[in-house]
Formats: C-alpha cells, sequence, structure tokens
C-alpha cells in the first residue's frame, strides 16, 4: 500500500491538512501557535500519524477514545480522507 494524499479536517489539534505524498522521504515538522515557549510540542506532529491510523480502524493509537476527544475543540465532527494505491487500484478511504 502506497499512500498519495491525506486530507484531515477538524481531528484533535489539526484543524485543516491537505498533504500530498510522491516517492520521497517526509520529515513531520510542527510549531505550536498557541504557545510560543512550547516550540513544537502540542503542534499536531503525532496527530497526523494517528489520523491515518484512526481512518483505517476507527481507533487512536492510544485505543478507543470517545469521539470528543478526536474532534477538534468546539466543533462537532472531523474527517480524514487517504487517497491509496493497493495491487495497483487506487482506493479513497473516508472517516
Amino acid at each position: 500500500m502506497i499512500i498519495r494524499e491525506l486530507h484531515i479536517r477538524n481531528f484533535r489539534t489539526i484543524q485543516k491538512a491537505d498533504i500530498i505524498f510522491n516517492e520521497e522521504n517526509y520529515l513531520i515538522l510542527g510549531k505550536n501557535n498557541d504557545d510560543d515557549g512550547l516550540e513544537s510540542n502540542g503542534s499536531g506532529k503525532s496527530n497526523v500519524l494517528d489520523s491515518i491510523y484512526w481512518c483505517f480502524t476507527n481507533k487512536t493509537l492510544k485505543g478507543n477514545i470517545a469521539g470528543n476527544k478526536i474532534i477538534r475543540r468546539g466543533l462537532n465532527k472531523c474527517s480524514v480522507e487517504i487517497v491509496f494505491v493497493y495491487n495497483n487500484i487506487l482506493y479513497t478511504l473516508l472517516n
């Protein structure tokens, strides 16, 4: 399986992210815009990976977490869409 695109909306700390993958390696960097003293802590780097896992399994990497804990604070829904290739077939998964 090769992930081609990742679209995240209101998942945990991520308001909106659209990532298009190619054949390169990736490094996820972050900046905490709410507290400059924290630098990249709490910026959502782990939540990118967690969103992929949640989209496929409906669980977070920490286990089953209630819906109100995965939805960005103050909102009522979130979504993660993954476009991937498996056995030369293009699929789209939306959770």
